[in-house]
């Protein structure tokens, strides 16, 4: 599926959600989505609302950016995969959940000078919860 501008204020549920062309796309609202893939050869996504990623994000082409109050979520037993090596990631705000025991979260984020990814390990967790990231560039 191939979309433009839409708004997602609830499930979607589709085995394959993919983000594609080379116009910038935008998803408004507040909802969430199964399995995302970036197959997007221009400017990639723009979520302009909080989308809650709850089985699968893959990056194999096309970034994401999110505005300044909004996030993209990566849900308790999400996972995600970056086939695209460094190039693509979230400009914006990233949210990912972590479980118990020894967890440790990738966070495939970056700005406009480029990807900064920050990993967490994690000892011992008894408790599961979030963490939100975001890079911001002084430039």
């Amino acid at each position: 599926m191939c979309i433009r501008d839409s708004t997602n204020n609830g499930s979607i549920t589709l085995n394959d959600f993919v983000i594609s062309g080379n116009a910038l796309q935008t998803i408004n609202g507040y909802g969430s989505i199964r399995n995302l893939l970036m197959f997007h050869f221009g400017p990639g996504l723009h979520l302009n609302g909080d989308q809650t990623i709850t089985n699968f994000l893959n990056f194999n082409y096309g970034g994401m950016t999110t505005s300044a109050t909004n996030k993209l979520i990566i849900g308790p037993n999400a996972t995600v995969q970056n086939n695209s090596g460094t190039q693509n990631y979230i400009n914006g705000n990233l949210e990912m959940y972590y479980n118990t025991g020894y967890p440790s979260l990738l966070f495939r984020i970056g700005d406009n000078a480029g990807y900064r990814p920050v990993e967490i390990g994690f000892v011992n967790v008894t408790s599961p919860g979030s963490i939100l990231m975001r890079t911001f560039n002084s430039d």
